[in-house]
């Protein structure tokens, strides 16, 4: 249950901390402290990545009436009415969302609601109807995904052991809205996002709105889900997978995980990494087999020995199945998906005859960063430098100096790009070397 506390005419949210990262809502707008617009603010991972929505007011002069209670946030000026609140978990949103309703009091003038859009460090990837030979290869996008757009980060993915876990990426899920009518009458409504131009759009019916009874809803919510919003169906042996590109420094894998269920009979998956140059499996990339039951859930596969993967490459995080089941997944990027239908489950095999498709799908890796130890520096000179750099997500930087003679070295403490170190332990000496 989300905390709700009001600040000078904006509501915040906090839910509770999840695994893959803290989120916050704010309604409202916290930077126009004096008047309250209706306003959503979608904010994860510390606000490291966010989105804001908020309604075209046509009679900004007019005064609005805002209210509160259990949680539900309402704004309503003349016919047209905002909601907010969250929304509980369910089979349509797993981990839970968040509702941004309109209610039409009376048939509107246009049937096209109109909102302005405002993003941070985020991709959107429009998820459209799929094909007829999607559909025959056993793949399921359910109606309130088609035409809705799937929400990543822009730029990380995966678990960094110490700091955050942005599994795949994903961010949120805008869902395609439904309009409802007072005696319960339906109609998927048209969702339109661009965000370099900061609109986003709703178009509903004429024919629907002009025979509605009105109240109207119309419901666009905002799903928190981490799981991609279609799944694909595979057989025996096949693997899937996606590009995945590693940080800017090297990383050794401990595990990998996939949202997944199982298609009929329980079965297991493993996680397999390849190189994507050549999509041969590297060294210690098969991770051990993990159980697949009925439940869409992530489901991990550990390595026994950790995979290193080289700064800044690409690699194929893939896995392989045993019996059919479903792989979750959201349209992403042209030719990132990777599927290879005549593999090995007992023993993976370099999916060098992998078809591509533009699947992103829902798999990830845990990491931790590799230790560097490759930097060494001698000479004569007075002060002595030596050229390195840290890693981007570096915690500590060790040092060792080792002196010729026993006399111990009298100059000050050494320093990293102006910041002094600390000495951790006393300088050390024997008949011809001194250490510290």
């Amino acid at each position: 249950m989300a905390v709700l506390s009001l600040i000078d005419n904006t509501y915040f949210l906090k839910t509770a901390t999840l695994r893959h990262g803290s989120l916050q809502v704010e309604v409202g707008d916290s930077k126009q402290p004096f008047t309250f617009y209706p306003q959503a603010k979608l904010m994860r991972w510390d606000n490291e990545v966010n989105l804001s929505v908020r309604l075209v007011d046509d009679a900004p002069l007019q005064a609005a009436v805002v209210t509160e209670k259990d949680g539900l946030i309402s704004w309503e000026k003349g016919a047209i009415k905002t909601q907010f609140y969250e929304q509980p978990s369910s089979d349509d949103h797993p981990e839970g969302g968040y509702e941004f309703e309109v209610i039409l009091a009376s048939k509107p003038a246009s049937n096209k609601l109109q909102f302005t859009i405002q993003t941070k460090g985020l991709d959107f990837f429009y998820q459209p109807a799929l094909t007829a030979e999607e559909i025959k290869a056993g793949d399921f996008r359910p109606e309130n995904v088609v035409g809705s757009y799937a929400v990543y980060h822009s730029e990380k993915r995966g678990e960094f052991i110490g700091g955050k876990n942005y599994r795949s990426g994903k961010a949120f899920h805008i869902y395609r809205p439904k309009a409802t009518d007072a005696v319960g009458k339906e109609f998927w409504g048209e969702l339109y996002i661009d965000v370099l131009t900061g609109i986003l759009d709703i178009t509903v019916d004429q024919k629907f709105l002009d025979a509605a009874v009105y109240p109207v809803v119309i419901d666009p919510t905002f799903g928190y889900t981490t799981g991609g919003g279609t799944y694909t169906t595979s057989a025996s042996d096949d693997l899937l997978g996606s590009i995945f590109t590693s940080p800017a420094y090297g990383i050794a894998a401990l595990s990998l995980s996939a949202y997944t269920r199982s298609s009929g009979s329980e079965g297991y998956v493993k996680g397999v990494i390849c190189t994507h140059s050549d999509l041969n499996i590297i060294s210690n990339g098969v991770g051990a087999a993990t159980y697949i039951s009925n439940t869409a859930q992530w489901r991990t596969s550990s390595f026994s020995t950790q995979p290193i993967l080289a700064a800044s490459t690409s690699y194929l995080l893939s896995v392989a199945i045993q019996n059919g089941n479903y792989l979750y997944y959201d349209a992403g990027d042209a030719d990132q998906g990777h599927f290879d239908d005549s593999n090995s489950y007992a023993t993976p095999t370099n999916p060098t005859d992998a078809a591509h498709n533009n699947n992103k799908y829902s798999i990830y890796a845990t990491y931790f960063s590799q230790y560097d130890t490759s930097s060494r520096g001698t000479g004569s000179s007075n002060p002595q430098t030596l050229s390195y750099t840290c890693g981007a997500d570096a915690k500590l930087l060790v040092l060792g100096i080792v002196t010729a003679g026993s006399t111990i070295r009298a100059g000050g403490a050494p320093t990293y790009n102006g910041v002094t170190m600390t000495q951790v332990d006393s300088d050390r000496s024997a008949t011809e070397t001194c250490c510290e």
